[in-house]
């Protein structure tokens, strides 16, 4: 739609403009035929670039919003890029989630290799109340969940809560559901999300890993007992663009 627009307004302006300008660069445009031809592909040149160039600065623009996350692991550090433009319901609630402190101490409970790492459960008294906060869903673009997207790992239909999930690999099956749309994709620290332990394997009842009802009930002490090795997240924080260096680490 927004091109056939802009191909219509390219059309009036070239009928409009092109008489004048032949005009006053002495060309006829009824009796000199090749080189009004000329001059009308000059022009359209002129215009295709133009359109291209403000098409592609809508489209930079378009992403204007982007935020940027920081997290500390057991294994180092993770850079989100968060895209409030793929989901912006999903963007903002993970963002409050983080300015709230609520991703402090929290267990990677699932953590099968060659799919996924899901994260989200906390048991501090003053954090528990976000487990129950469900959003409604955002309108799925069809963006295909590829290696290091995040997303939440909701249950069915306005589920998103606190729960969020990592590719670890390219996951074509996922992401059509609206409940499943990513909001943001790490861009630095894949050296980290690679190192997280798959040790346990999955959640029942697809595995014998860390049992989620468990982890509601008797939090981080179940998961250290039980799961040792396992990985968890220190915190996040939000991170301003003019905080991050060209590679989108933190200055020091």
């Amino acid at each position: 739609t927004l091109l056939r627009i802009l191909h219509a307004v390219h059309q009036k302006l070239l009928q409009s403009y092109l008489p004048i300008t032949s005009m006053l660069l002495g060309v006829s445009t009824k009796n000199q035929r090749p080189q009004h031809y000329l001059m009308a592909h000059n022009i359209n040149g002129l215009w295709t670039i133009g359109i291209c160039l403000c098409i592609n600065y809508w489209a930079c623009h378009a992403a204007v919003n982007v935020e940027f996350v920081s997290c500390m692991t057991t294994k180092g550090p993770l850079m989100i890029e968060v895209h409030p433009e793929w989901s912006p319901r999903g963007a903002e609630h993970f963002l409050a989630l983080v300015d709230a402190g609520f991703y402090t101490d929290i267990g990677l409970f699932r953590s099968v290799k060659a799919f996924l790492v899901q994260f989200g459960i906390s048991d501090q008294k003053e954090h528990k109340a976000w487990h129950g906060k469900s959003i409604p869903d955002d309108t799925s673009l069809g963006i295909p969940i590829t290696r290091g997207m995040i997303s939440y790992a909701g249950g069915g239909q306005n589920t998103r809560s606190t729960q969020l999930f990592i590719a670890y690999h390219d996951l074509p099956f996922l992401g059509k559901a609206p409940w499943e749309t990513p909001f943001g994709v790490v861009v630095d620290g894949y050296d980290t999300l690679d190192a997280f332990t798959t040790a346990y394997g999955d959640i029942p009842p697809f595995g014998q890993g860390p049992d989620q009802r468990q982890i509601y009930k008797q939090g981080n002490s179940y998961l250290r007992e039980m799961f040792p090795e396992l990985d968890y997240i220190k915190f996040c924080e939000r991170v301003r663009p003019a905080e991050l260096n060209a590679n989108n680490n933190p200055l020091v």
